[in-house]
């Protein structure tokens, strides 16, 4: 495994060198959730596919770099949720009014902002240049906020598996890479988790009652 700084390094120099693409993400991103508020609702199965395109973009960027772990991981999760869209319908997505809606808001905010990596002598810059779309943290959090903020796009098996990828990295980050930052990942990880298994526990008791 590689050491902790030579991960460090290796995400310091994926922001650095592709900040570029990261403000490209960050407009797509910001465009979509435009259109979303705009009463634009694409089916559960078309919602993944636009979002697993970033777990693409990190695998690739991963692979650049020669993290050939979290190139595979990446690729791994793209694959799963490009089989997982083909299972979910086209049924439109329905968002979550409650709280947990505004967590998924608030951890999306906080993927598109995350203060980390980029050299810069302004934290303004965050606002566009966030490695968002490039590295795994960040980006884990904003697909793990879309997930909160539209009920998993009606899937259990993409909601968990984004749920364990975001626990994962979130602590290595938190413990292995000493990055305090992400236990804002973890907690939101294991939010997901929790919020999903109360959800099947309680359709399967409902089932049972028929």
């Amino acid at each position: 495994m590689p050491t902790r700084e030579e991960i460090l390094s290796g995400l310091t120099w994926i922001a650095n060198e592709y900040t570029g693409i990261a403000i490209v993400w960050h407009l797509l991103i910001l465009l979509l959730i435009a259109a979303l508020f705009a009463r634009w609702k694409p089916g559960n199965n078309l919602m993944i596919l636009m979002l697993s395109s970033l777990l693409m973009s990190v695998s690739g960027f991963a692979f650049l770099q020669g993290n050939y772990f979290n190139a595979a991981v990446f690729a791994f999760l793209l694959i799963a949720s490009i089989l997982v869209s083909l299972r979910s319908g086209r049924k439109a997505i329905r968002g979550d009014r409650s709280w947990t809606g505004i967590i998924g808001l608030l951890l999306i905010a906080f993927g598109l902002l995350y203060p980390e990596f980029v050299n810069t002598d302004s934290q303004l810059d965050y606002l566009y240049s966030a490695p968002t779309g490039l590295i795994p943290c960040p980006t884990l959090s904003i697909l793990i906020g879309f997930a909160l903020l539209y009920r998993g796009c009606s899937s259990p098996i993409w909601t968990m598996t984004l749920g364990i990828s975001g626990l994962f990295y979130g602590l290595v980050g938190v413990f292995y890479l000493h990055m305090n930052i992400d236990w804002f990942l973890v907690a939101a990880s294991a939010f997901l988790l929790l919020n999903k298994l109360i959800f099947l526990k309680k359709s399967m008791s409902l089932s049972g009652h028929h």
